[in-house]
């Protein structure tokens, strides 16, 4: 559902209900490819659970993803994987260092600077992750 004001008291927000499985999906649009364009994702995320396994393979919590295909650079992929903030385009991925906990707030970005090829920078909390 559509909620206004938002969180912080301002703005529009998606809310999305972690117990009743809520999420968007958008199955017909047009591809965008983000990989030939810079951009900026924001997020405010607040997991009340994690799918996480224990036996070393790893185990994704989506917040973001458009795939057009399944090779490199058409496959962007933001997700919290095994309690760490997660980015990718496929085969070039980065993980983040902190563990995130549940039911704690966290601002999550990604930025993708397409003049500069490779150039993915991470934030949780405003804080820089990876280059």
């Amino acid at each position: 559902t559509y909620r206004s004001p938002g969180i912080t008291g301002y703005g529009t927000c998606l809310y999305l209900n972690a117990t009743s499985s809520q999420s968007v999906t958008i199955f017909t649009p047009p591809f965008l490819n983000m990989a030939l364009t810079s951009f900026s994702l924001f997020a405010w995320v607040k997991a009340t659970s994690f799918h996480n396994t224990a036996n070393g393979s790893y185990s994704d919590n989506a917040i973001f993803g458009q795939c057009q295909q399944t090779v490199q650079d058409e496959y962007l992929h933001l997700t919290v994987r095994n309690q760490y903030a997660y980015l990718g385009f496929l085969f070039d991925d980065s993980s983040g260092v902190t563990l995130l906990s549940t039911n704690t707030w966290y601002h999550v970005c990604i930025r993708w600077n397409y003049t500069k090829y490779d150039s993915i920078l991470v934030y949780l909390d405003w804080l820089c992750l990876r280059l």
